[in-house]
């Protein structure tokens, strides 16, 4: 049985179309270019919902997107076009909108792309190595603009489950949250470790004395402790006890981290909570 859909356009009066079962994002966007938008293709045109979710899948049927009867969409015409580069599949273009949020191009890779993966999972480079982390910006406001190509990587973040951990530098007194783990400290470099970089010291004065990739903090069964990453000039020390290769140390509040030659000091910050029991491994 055919249902009604209401059609609403940013220059012109909305519209009513009707549609099965069986009809696909790609075919509305066929019909609305044929028979209400003179000079304008299929290909030229996006589907939003209300809520201004971009209809992507363009060869789902409406109603395995859950589109019924009577609900509105937005046309809009495209205005970017992306080329996203993966490491293990061939390249592919997608058709947004310069408004479009980066919480959207993500959610929209997932679900076009990477089957079984899901946005939190991902991470998007621009061609020069910076990672896409302000997921509220717009497109337009971060300058990519039509025909730029993106980096689709799996990301290697794994979230901090016990509770908040930081980082503070003691000459400025700069926070780094430990929100993820591995948690790298350093500066940035090879472009596969940016996104674990949690506190990029290079500004400090001295920053430059430190590796890039300089110590790294990962996080078990609710307890934190850190590795020294070997360097040439990579000294890592933990209340002035100097560490060792792959060797780790347990990280409590308050502990003082020296790194490099020239001694730069960031201090371990943890505050429990009362749903938090750290439990502290136990000597036999």
């Amino acid at each position: 049985m055919a249902e009604q859909l209401y059609l609403d356009f940013d220059n012109c009066a909305s519209v009513k179309i009707r549609f099965s079962a069986e009809t696909t994002v790609d075919d509305v966007c066929r019909v609305v270019a044929e028979s209400f938008l003179e000079g304008f293709s299929a290909e030229q045109l996006m589907l939003l919902t209300k809520s201004g979710e971009v209809l992507s899948k363009r060869q789902r049927s409406l109603r395995s997107l859950q589109i019924s009867g009577n609900q509105r969409l937005q046309v809009k015409e495209i205005t970017a076009l992306l080329y996203l580069d993966f490491e293990n599949r061939p390249s592919v273009a997608i058709p947004l909108l310069a408004e479009t949020s980066i919480e959207d191009v993500y959610r929209i890779v997932a679900d076009s792309f990477l089957s079984g993966f899901s946005a939190e999972q991902l991470m998007l480079l621009t061609k020069s190595g910076e990672v896409l982390s302000n997921h509220q910006r717009s497109l337009n406001s971060l300058n990519i603009t039509d025909n730029q190509r993106l980096l689709v990587l799996l990301s290697r973040r794994i979230p901090v489950i016990g509770s908040p951990a930081w980082l503070r530098e003691e000459s400025m007194g700069d926070i780094y949250p430990i929100s993820w783990h591995p948690a790298l400290i350093g500066r940035p470099g090879h472009i596969r470790d940016r996104e674990l970089l949690a506190a990029n010291l290079e500004w400090l004065p001295n920053g430059r004395t430190i590796s890039r990739n300089h110590a790294l903090i990962v996080e078990r069964s609710g307890a934190f402790y850190i590795y020294h990453l070997p360097g040439e000039r990579n000294i890592t020390k933990v209340n002035g006890v100097q560490m060792v290769s792959d060797v780790p140390m347990r990280l409590r509040h308050n502990d003082e981290i020296l790194l490099g030659e020239m001694g730069i000091a960031v201090r371990f910050l943890r505050y429990r909570t009362a749903e938090t029991v750290v439990f502290e491994p136990t000597s036999t």
